[in-house]
């Protein structure tokens, strides 16, 4: 401006955007387990995913993405399958380290009954048959501590096989 002192202006500028699906980055891992002589018609678990809490001495702060799941059963009965997270075991899960050194994950195979918890899905099995799921679109992802329990109950006591698997990628920032 002619004939004006000197003018100062300050100001900021500031932006932030995301367009589209975040990327999860991390190596895909799965677990598969067989249980027989499955003959329960009240809710056990057949495995259980667990997000370690501290990994090499420090606090976990990676979350796991489950990714996919597959069961089938030999049954003659149809069976109902719900993935429950955080319950509370009533009897002792043992857990174990998938890879002590490179996995943040832990698994456990052991039938438990359990209470509480939140369901976040549910599936049907249809007798003597299989499913499978995409996860990564009904369950977003676990961080530390969290554990997610897979399961079972027939319609009625029919001893049956099952087999399951869960495949999860671990986010590396």
């Amino acid at each position: 401006l002619a004939g004006s002192p000197n003018v100062i202006m300050y100001g900021t500028k500031c932006g932030t955007f995301i367009q589209g699906q975040s990327v999860v980055n991390g190596p895909l891992r799965s677990y598969g387990n067989d249980l027989t002589g499955y003959t329960n018609t009240v809710d056990e678990t057949i495995g259980a995913l667990k997000v370690r809490s501290s990994f090499n001495g420090v606090l976990n702060r990676i979350k796991l993405y489950p990714s996919s799941l597959s069961i089938a059963s030999d049954s003659n009965k149809p069976m109902i399958f719900d993935l429950v997270l955080n319950p509370t075991f009533l009897g002792d899960m043992v857990f174990n380290y998938i890879d002590e050194d490179e996995s943040f994950a832990e698994i456990a195979v052991n039938k438990v009954a359990i209470t509480g918890g939140k369901v976040v899905s549910s599936f049907s099995i249809p007798a003597a048959g299989g499913q499978f799921y995409i996860l990564k679109d009904v369950f977003p992802f676990l961080e530390a501590g969290d554990v997610l329990a897979g399961v079972c109950r027939m319609q009625s006591s029919s001893a049956a096989e099952i087999s399951s698997t869960i495949s999860w990628v671990e986010e590396i920032e």
